[in-house]
């Protein structure tokens, strides 16, 4: 069982924030003595969690009044962000350096003449004449176009 005076020392140890193996040796005790008293003195950890909870009132309180009544601004602004979950807007600047990749480009003005009515075709002895030719495989392409056949008005 604690006794008033460790009690006492306890409470007051916990009240200014203190914890574990501080608060043990603040209120005289070992932490091994502290934790043992934790365990079998339920008053021990009653006194405690009373001392934290009337500090951090205590705390609260006095934000609360510098913001509210004193007119402080960064206490209004703490009050705001971790007490309710305030987030200030943020702007986000982006800059893109872009650089042109000729095989990109190349590749693109390919997909834009295909989309204008022209098609890629290679014929089957034109593929074998330019692989013989290059001595290896790879694609050659030509373009050739495919117009559209114009009707005929009645």
């Amino acid at each position: 069982m604690a006794t008033e005076k460790i009690l006492d020392a306890l409470y007051k140890a916990a009240r200014t924030g203190l914890t574990g193996e501080s608060l043990a040796y603040a209120a005289g005790l070992t932490p091994i003595e502290f934790r043992r008293l934790m365990d079998f003195d339920s008053a021990v950890e009653h006194v405690v969690g009373q001392a934290k909870a009337e500090a951090e009132l205590s705390l609260a309180d006095t934000m609360y009044t510098a913001a509210t009544e004193g007119g402080d601004t960064k206490a209004a602004l703490e009050l705001l962000k971790h007490r309710h979950g305030w987030v200030a807007k943020q702007q986000v600047s982006i800059e893109v350096d872009q650089r042109i990749s000729i095989k990109d480009a190349l590749l693109e003005a390919n997909s834009r003449v295909v989309d204008a009515g022209f098609e890629v075709v290679q014929t089957e002895d034109e593929r074998k004449k330019r692989i013989k030719d290059s001595g290896g495989l790879h694609s050659v392409s030509r373009l050739r176009t495919s117009a559209p056949k114009e009707t005929e008005k009645s």
